[in-house]
């Protein structure tokens, strides 16, 4: 083929890995049972996978964005905000959501080749619709909502969220709203479907990075680094140490990231175990 392409190619160790994960796939998996796995998924399964890792043009490593969203393959023909790979670079380090290149600019002669240590899992929902799906993320949904947020992050993006769990939410409120009788989930979704959007919106807006950019958690720093939000002027100071990244607002304690890295089509998710303080 003539074609200029890049391809972002996965290790079979991380190959083998991804598919162990999938369900049905047999224990214990080799080189060669793997192979046979391979064989009994979907043709429109594995398509997807392998689409999701090539770019319609030749981007060296040495171009590949400092942080941005790529269209891949899977992305021709459908919505812009599918079918994208978030992209980092910094100097000679570049990762594609959350594999890390490990050997750039294989040559080919219809494209150039990237070698990989993950395979990049295809993300299928929002943001909006990642959260509404989460039973742990019933109060954010409810707050998005009643802020007239929710369709803003179904929208191109790409976004970091830090994304506070119903406990968290419900713990806030009471610190917050003393006299407002919160003490369960039910109270606390009463109590936010009624709110004042002015009031709900700069508190979403501060737990979301501004500059549409994506942040997974092996690129927050190991020093303390301030990160704008979308509440301006407010930041957050976030860290890592690590695998396990913080985040602070207003005061001294921080906001623990207890699940990371949820993938969507437009951007990444943080689920924090607080409520980040103005």
């Amino acid at each position: 083929a003539s074609a200029n392409l890049t391809v972002f190619a996965t290790t079979d160790a991380a190959f083998i890995s991804f598919l162990q994960g999938l369900p049905g796939a047999p224990a214990g998996l080799t080189e060669a049972t793997a192979i046979t796995f391979v064989g009994t998924l979907a043709p429109t399964t594995v398509r997807d996978i392998l689409f999701y890792h090539v770019i319609t043009s030749r981007v060296a490593a040495s171009a590949v964005p400092e942080n941005g969203a790529v269209a891949t393959l899977l992305a021709t023909g459908t919505a812009p905000v599918a079918g994208r790979v978030f992209a980092r670079r910094s100097g000679t380090t570049v990762r594609i959501n959350e594999a890390t290149v490990t050997t750039a600019d294989v040559q080919a002669r219809n494209g150039i080749v990237h070698i990989i240590d993950n395979v990049l899992d295809v993300p299928t929902t929002t943001i909006t619709a990642t959260a509404d799906a989460n039973a742990e993320l019933d109060l954010l949904t409810a707050a998005l909502t009643r802020a007239n947020l929710a369709t803003t992050f179904t929208g191109v993006g790409p976004w970091t969220v830090f994304a506070p769990t119903d406990a968290a939410i419900i713990s806030f409120l009471q610190e917050a709203f003393p006299m407002a009788g919160i003490t369960d989930e039910a109270s606390a979704l009463t109590f936010i479907s009624g709110a004042d959007a002015t009031v709900l919106t700069p508190i979403l807006q501060a737990h979301v990075i501004s500059g549409n950019r994506v942040l997974f958690a092996i690129d927050v720093p190991t020093a303390s680094t301030v990160l704008n939000t979308l509440n301006t002027p407010r930041s957050v100071t976030a860290l890592r140490t690590g695998s396990n990244v913080t985040v602070i607002g207003a005061g001294t304690t921080a906001s623990n990231v207890v699940i990371a890295n949820v993938l969507t089509t437009n951007g990444v998710v943080h689920v924090i175990a607080r409520v980040i303080r103005l």
